[in-house]
């Protein structure tokens, strides 16, 4: 039987900021689908990577 010590098992926050980096990343890609430029999104896609992108900084935070 394997006992787990304080901190054994758990991810560390610069861990846990990579992943939420990587996530915003992908949810910038699939609300702008792809396509270049701010005027050719339509009003859903523009809310989409708005929030993508605070999830990105957020993300570089926790990196640091």
């Amino acid at each position: 039987m394997m006992v787990l010590g304080a901190g054994e098992g758990v991810m560390s926050v610069q861990g846990a900021g990579c992943v939420i980096f990587a996530l915003g990343l992908l949810g910038v890609l699939v609300s702008s689908k792809g396509q270049r430029g701010w005027e050719n999104w339509g009003t859903a896609a523009r809310w989409g990577a708005s929030v993508s992108l605070v999830v990105v900084v957020t993300g570089l935070v926790l990196m640091d």
